[in-house]
């Protein structure tokens, strides 16, 4: 089983408590903490070779990220940090109400097609995601 979008781009409304509620498709988890998740795989080897650098190198870019923040490009380019010496995860944004908007993304470069694509090739192993027409509803606010 391979993840979805669902899993950077749906939360809950924390009606019950804190965690728990109404699920809210499209909002970013701003909770999920990816570098810490990433930084528990049994082998960090293939990653620190492809980067040039230690595992726990590699542990503490990762930690750097802290919640709701990924780096797509980290594995690409190289470049745990940025220029200023901060880390380099951007915040991970919605995925709701982005129909129609293009060239628009958070990390600066490409289409919003092109970064779906992006991270269904390189994030979740397979092609783009599949269009979801409450992408196409900004108000959307939760699935029952």
């Amino acid at each position: 089983m391979g993840i979805q979008c669902s899993l950077c781009h749906s939360t809950v409304d924390n009606s019950f408590a804190p965690g728990i509620g109404h699920r809210l498709d499209g909002w970013a988890n701003r909770d999920l903490n990816v570098g810490a998740i990433v930084s528990l795989a049994p082998n960090l080897k293939p990653f620190a070779d492809l980067l040039g650098v230690d595992a726990e190198t590699v542990k503490k870019v990762l930690a750097t990220w802290g919640p709701g923040r990924f780096d797509a490009e980290l594995d690409k380019d190289g470049k745990a940090l940025r220029p200023d010496g901060k880390q380099a995860g951007t915040l991970i944004p919605p995925a709701f109400g982005l129909a129609g908007v293009n060239l628009r993304t958070w990390t600066g470069f490409g289409s919003v097609p092109y970064w779906n694509a992006y991270v269904g090739a390189t994030e979740q192993g397979d092609g783009p995601a599949v269009a979801n027409n409450r992408c196409y509803n900004p108000f959307h606010q939760r699935t029952n």
